[in-house]
């Protein structure tokens, strides 16, 4: 599939990165949600402490917390399981928090991952934490001074275990990393031409999208052989000349 005119190759990269989006949703089998949130305002311009011992509220997705305050800290805090329906061979369950747009995120008492403004969902590597209960407190934090619309709120957008399918998100990251080294090439450059072909190629394969889990997940396997294959015939380091 060759694109021949700048503007067909933009279109071309578009449609790309549509389809490759919706094959990461469908890499989301299952998913279930994590309620019982607490929260507890501690104020603003707050250093990184303990979580409070008092003042704490029941909190639902959906909800604003801040105060409409810059620099606002709150703590949130539940209980739960990740159910045994999400642990299955052939998958694993990662854990997404859209609570805030910076935090930090404790399993048990430990530290575990990070909140950033583009990264939400964490694997879940730690056997222990897919068979006992799970203690998760989040250090939150709402939006700094911005200009010229500041945005002072923090919001709970949601919370929830997802099981996601290993064959199916491993293609998707290879096609995505393909994707965003394709971004960085010279559009006029040959590897660009070649590397948008292999790309254009193997989202003709997948589609139509099987309805079918298993029909996909087996799809995606030969899919990824394929790519693999393809791109082993590009240089380490491309004459773009």
């Amino acid at each position: 599939m060759r694109a021949h005119l700048p503007e067909e190759r933009e279109i071309l990269i578009i449609q790309i990165q549509e389809q490759l989006n919706e094959l990461k949703q469908l890499s989301r089998v299952d998913s279930h949600a994590i309620e019982g949130w607490e929260i507890s305002v501690a104020g603003n311009n707050q250093p990184p402490g303990n979580p409070p011992k008092s003042g704490w509220k029941r909190i639902g997705a959906g909800t604003h917390w801040g105060d409409g305050q810059p620099d606002w800290t709150a703590w949130f805090r539940c209980k739960t399981q990740v159910p045994k329906r999400l642990v299955q061979s052939g998958s694993f369950v990662s854990l997404h928090l859209g609570i805030a747009r910076e935090g930090l995120i404790s399993i048990n008492g430990k530290p575990f991952h990070g909140i950033s403004e583009n990264h939400k969902t964490f694997r879940i590597t730690e056997a222990s934490h897919l068979k006992k209960p799970l203690r998760i407190e989040v250090e939150a934090y709402t939006e700094a001074v911005q200009h010229p619309a500041p945005k002072y709120y923090g919001k709970f957008e949601c919370a929830e275990f997802i099981r996601v399918d290993e064959a199916i998100d491993s293609l998707c990251w290879d096609l995505q990393v393909a994707l965003d080294v394709l971004k960085t090439h010279d559009r006029k450059s040959t590897t660009f031409q070649r590397l948008l072909e292999v790309l254009a190629s193997a989202m003709v394969r997948l589609q139509p999208y099987p309805e079918d889990l298993s029909v996909l997940r087996s799809l995606c396997r030969k899919t990824a052989r394929w790519l693999k294959n393809e791109l082993k015939q590009f240089p380490a380091n491309p004459d773009d000349g």
